[in-house]
């Protein structure tokens, strides 16, 4: 899963709930297509990012038959307004995945017994 796949699929996504540590994202009906389109997205990969040490994603649950997402979250580590900045600004959206990407790199390089520098 790369960023720029992450940052397209963005696109196909909407708030339709959130209170602080909660959101709930309505995905658009033609979702699993452009994923196909879009390639290099695992939805199990991307469900990994839930519980990686630092990021602040508690769980992701994908109801692929509601076509609907539900994020918990810190709110300490993740404000709900970094969501809205994530759903609406390219430059936040970049920030906000690499900060995410970057812990579950470090999960991933911890759980195969290597130290960190």
């Amino acid at each position: 899963m790369d960023l720029n796949s992450l940052l397209e699929l963005r696109s196909l996504v909407t708030v339709a709930h959130h209170i602080p540590g909660r959101i709930r994202l309505r995905l658009s009906a033609n979702v699993f297509d452009k994923i196909e389109d879009i390639g290099n997205i695992d939805l199990s990969r991307l469900k990994s990012l839930a519980g990686c040490q630092g990021n602040g994603i508690k769980s992701i649950d994908i109801n692929t038959l509601a076509l609907s997402a539900v994020i918990t979250y810190d709110p300490k580590k993740l404000s709900p307004g970094q969501w809205e900045e994530f759903l609406n600004t390219e430059a936040s959206a970049v920030r906000f995945i690499n900060r995410l990407l970057s812990h579950q790199q470090k999960t991933e390089v911890e759980e195969d017994g290597k130290r960190l520098g």
